[in-house]
């Protein structure tokens, strides 16, 4: 499985952070483009890669932005990174990053990826919101069969780790239909 790590922070302090992450990850790739850093990698520990972040932002004192991919899919690079090179000093992921975000360029891609394979729709989204989340009667509303709604609702769940059940998941849905 191939993951990836976007940072931001000053150019000055790339060569440094990349000797760090080659010792914690190992082998993996490494682009530069204007202040951020996009690291490629197959094997490493989240919490580990975080811990690590924030103990050299205390021993640069610096600013570093951290995004680390949600998914084991490198078209979520294209996705993010205009978003995320707008983003103020956190550490993020998918989730977060488009909850933070004001305005959402690409909106239709982003959920077409989210959607990707699930049998999840606008339709599905916009009824569940109507209906505060319940199963029962937006499948009545939809005209679909209660279980066919649950099992698409928990695909989308395994695939993306987005819960349709989840207030602070459809509102993300809803904002990137209405972006």
């Amino acid at each position: 499985m191939e993951h990836f790590l976007l940072l931001k922070t000053g150019k000055e302090y790339f060569p440094l952070i990349e000797d760090v992450l080659q010792m914690l990850l190992g082998t993996h790739s490494v682009q530069e483009n204007e202040n951020i850093l996009l690291v490629r990698f197959s094997n490493g520990n989240k919490s580990e890669i975080i811990d690590t972040i924030h103990s050299l932002e205390e021993d640069l004192n610096t600013l570093i932005s951290l995004y680390i991919s949600t998914y084991d899919c490198l078209e979520e690079v294209n996705l993010i990174y205009s978003l995320f090179s707008k983003a103020n000093h956190d550490t993020y992921d998918f989730k977060s990053l488009l909850i933070k975000s004001k305005r959402i360029k690409h909106s239709k891609d982003i959920l077409e990826f989210i959607l990707n394979k699930t049998g999840v729709t606008e339709e599905i989204i916009l009824a569940m919101a109507k209906n505060d989340l319940n199963v029962s009667k937006t499948s009545s509303m939809i005209y679909m069969h209660r279980n066919t709604l649950l099992y698409k609702i928990d695909r989308l769940l395994q695939l993306k780790s987005f819960d349709l059940k989840s207030f602070y998941d459809v509102y993300i849905l809803m904002k990137l239909i209405y972006s």
